[in-house]
């Protein structure tokens, strides 16, 4: 029975690319030949079977002339119904098309956004394509990245079918929601290199310029930095404060031009509610003046990027020459999973923490 599935899922793709011939003019067949072949080159026959070869045709040349335009270089998306009559092809889920620049994070980041407006995905179809595009960002050549042929850039084509949604708001909300996520792995990835090299900078400064702490706490700072500055965090964002104190209270405020990656949007707070009427809260005061140069913990923040968990959170405390906290440096994002793979007693931080607790035991 699988078997036959298989077979007729493999003719109906068939039938489909055939009327790419028959419908398209030679100058757009090939490329949109090559399109659709590649589009259902990885879907399970099972995802086709009992779908009109029309409807295939439909569906991928849909995605296809998309992206035919593309202006700019950031996400274009667009939610709706298909509709014979309006569209060319029909299909019982809202489908949800993107075409990006190719980058990591997509289709993670994509169905976790979906999965949290409480949609059930129920496909996925990313091919991706080599292309080339006029001034006016109009398609003019398509390739698959495996052919070898230079193209001048790499992009993602995304079609997801998700629970149908009969209102015109709820389309909207869609695309918007997307539009904010895809923003958010845009920023990430294009900010990755220098938040790694932010990371590098405050380790030769902790090196060159050591802060007045315990040489043990130091030492043990300086390994974790080092630690998570080699592929066992994933960072997406990062933003140093100035820290100041009048009066008696502790202020808590954001260094101009200092934030990159998700936190380019500087009304995402890290740790939400950390101030009251202005000043930090008293509770907090005490956490922030704690002369232990590097702090691990929980952010407010839920991650819109890769995994649905709330993004851990690294400060690097800043000192004076008295040894007062003036700022920190934050940086947010995922521990990897071969860092939640590794033993406790081979992280560096956490494995004086380990120690501790046996010693007490």
């Amino acid at each position: 029975m699988v078997a036959l599935i298989e077979k007729q899922g493999r003719e109906q793709v068939e039938k489909a690319i055939e009327l790419v011939g028959q419908k398209l003019a030679d100058d757009k067949a090939s490329k949109a030949t090559l399109f659709v072949r590649e589009f259902y080159s990885d879907v399970l026959a099972d995802d086709v079977e009992g779908t009109e070869s029309e409807d295939l045709y439909g569906g991928a040349l849909s995605l296809f002339q998309f992206g035919a335009k593309r202006p700019d270089s950031g996400p274009k998306i667009r939610a709706y119904n298909p509709r014979s009559d309006k569209h060319g092809w029909r299909c019982s889920h809202t489908v949800i098309e993107i075409v990006n620049d190719d980058m990591p994070f997509l289709v993670d980041s994509v169905t976790m956004c979906l999965n949290a407006m409480n949609l059930t995905v129920h496909l996925v179809v990313h091919p991706i394509f080599d292309v080339k595009r006029d001034k006016e960002g109009s398609l003019t050549d398509i390739a698959l990245p495996r052919s070898g042929r230079k193209a001048k850039g790499r992009e993602s084509f995304m079609q997801i079918q998700v629970d149908e949604q009969t209102s015109a708001e709820a389309l909207r909300e869609i695309e918007t929601e997307l539009q904010t996520i895809l923003t958010h792995v845009r920023a990430a990835v294009d900010d990755w290199r220098p938040m790694i090299d932010r990371v590098k900078g405050t380790l030769d400064e902790l090196k060159k310029s050591p802060p007045p702490v315990p040489q043990d706490e130091l030492d043990e700072a300086i390994a974790f930095l080092e630690w998570i500055h080699g592929d066992h965090f994933t960072f997406v964002g990062c933003r140093d404060v100035k820290i100041s104190e009048k009066n008696g209270k502790v202020f808590v405020d954001i260094e101009p031009d200092s934030s990159l990656g998700i936190l380019r949007d500087e009304d995402l707070e890290i740790f939400e509610g950390l101030r009251r009427h202005g000043a930090v809260r008293p509770d907090v005061q005490e956490f922030l003046r704690k002369p232990s140069p590097v702090l691990i913990t929980k952010s407010s923040l839920r991650s819109t990027v890769h995994r649905p968990v709330p993004l851990d959170a690294i400060a690097v405390k800043r000192f004076d020459k008295k040894g007062n906290v003036t700022g920190e440096q934050i940086f947010i994002g995922l521990f990897t999973s071969v860092a939640y793979s590794m033993s406790p007693r081979r992280i560096p931080a956490l494995r004086t923490k380990v120690g501790e607790v046996m010693e007490r035991a």
